[in-house]
Order: C-alpha cells, then sequence, then structure tokens
C-alpha cells in the first residue's frame, strides 16, 4: 500500500482538490514519494529537477499539494520525495513552495495563501526579489540554488 493513502487525503477548497493530512505528522517525516515520468519541458504538474528534466506525474497525489509562501512541506529533489517542513495537525492542507523548486515557471498563477510574507504572483525563482529569495534560500532544490551561484 502507497504510503501517502495513510497519511493524507483528498479534499476540496477555494481552488480545487487538495491534500490534507489524515493524522499528525512529524517534521522531516516522509509524507510523498515524487513518482512519475521525466521530461524535458516543464508544464503545470511538473517539479523541475535540472534545467531540461522535470518529474511528471498524472496519478500521484503529490501533483494536488497546493503552493503556500508559508509552507508546511519541503520538496527533497535529491532524494525525490516531499517531507514535512514543521509538524503539521492533523486536518491541516498540506503546501510547498513553487519557487523554491521553478526556476521559470509554465504556467504562472496569483497567489491565494493569504501569508503576510505573499509574493502575490507565483512565476519561478527566477521572478522573486532579492529579500524574497533570501527568505526561501534554506528550502531550494539544488538546481535552483546553482542558478543563484550561476547569476548572483
Amino acid at each position: 500500500m502507497n504510503q501517502a493513502v495513510m497519511r493524507v487525503q483528498v479534499d476540496y477548497g477555494p481552488f480545487g482538490e487538495m491534500i490534507r493530512a489524515v493524522r499528525a505528522l512529524r517534521q522531516g517525516e516522509l509524507v510523498f514519494f515524487l513518482t512519475g515520468d521525466i521530461v524535458d519541458a516543464p508544464n503545470k504538474y511538473t517539479i523541475q529537477l535540472s534545467p531540461n528534466q522535470h518529474v511528471l506525474t498524472r496519478r500521484a497525489l503529490w501533483r494536488l499539494v497546493n503552493h503556500s509562501c508559508e509552507p508546511n512541506l519541503v520538496v527533497d529533489v535529491a532524494n525525490r520525495r516531499m517531507v514535512a517542513a514543521r509538524p503539521i495537525e492533523a486536518g491541516e492542507e498540506l503546501s510547498f513552495d513553487y519557487n523554491t523548486t521553478e526556476w521559470s515557471m509554465a504556467s504562472p498563477f496569483d497567489c491565494g495563501c493569504g501569508q503576510p510574507g505573499c509574493v502575490r504572483v507565483v512565476q519561478g525563482f527566477r521572478y522573486l526579489s532579492g529579500p524574497q529569495r533570501q527568505r526561501i534560500a534554506a528550502r531550494l532544490s539544488p538546481y535552483i540554488a546553482s542558478r543563484i551561484d550561476d547569476q548572483g
């Protein structure tokens, strides 16, 4: 049985389908493996691994994890998984910051997270201001972090 099935459930919210924790999750606890096909171009349902590698799924539950500027999940690209970034309460919506894994989004969108540090438009790390970049620096995927080193 998929371990995620025991930890999460699909629900519906103001932005459509979403994922909620079924039980409390500990910081660092595995929530999803990033399963799927590797494709060379991004789309709305991919996570960027490298310049021309994106993991795409049409079936795995992780594709329903919404964006938040104050997420409770972090993507561990090196191990292809999502883990709890902090303790998560049962019933809490699961989210990650799309800007931590995407250089330039294939489908930018207006953010509706409502958090104090909200970026307003989610379009990829490339488009963040210096202070916005600093705020998420510890959660960046290796590829996005390498782009900072290359481009300052």
